[in-house]
């Protein structure tokens, strides 16, 4: 079901994506799939992102960033402060946002992902131009 939200999301069905997205979600909670959970809120919060709706994608996104941290699982940790990042650019909050951001470059450099680590910087960066 989630890899059904994503293709909805892609083609702009942000409708679908969701409902698909919510099943996935409700699965991962029934199997108590941790980072099943912490995947799809990650994925709502990307919905809500793009239909401007900030608080609603901030609130996933931090439901995320809280089991991802639980686990341990710095990807998803480095993905969901990415995220967080971009809302508080959106906000206008830009020292937030780069403190947010460093910290997932950080986290990126950290498990050797060097295109995320490329991408963040080029966020971070574009804050001073």
């Amino acid at each position: 079901f989630g890899n059904l939200g994503l293709i909805e999301r892609t083609r702009g069905n942000l409708g679908s994506a969701e409902a698909y997205m919510k099943l996935a979600l409700a699965f991962s909670e029934e199997l108590k799939y941790k980072e099943g959970m912490a995947i799809q809120l990650g994925n709502l919060g990307s919905i809500e992102y793009m239909r401007k709706n900030l608080e609603g994608a901030e609130a996933y996104h931090k439901r995320a960033w809280a089991i991802d941290k639980e686990l341990d699982r710095k990807e998803g940790m480095a993905c969901d402060l990415g995220n967080l990042g971009l809302i508080e650019r959106t906000r206008g909050n830009l020292e937030e946002a780069r403190g947010l951001w460093v910290r997932a470059r950080d986290l990126f450099v950290e498990i050797g992902m060097p295109q995320m680590v490329e991408k963040t910087q080029a966020w971070i960066d574009g804050l001073d131009g």
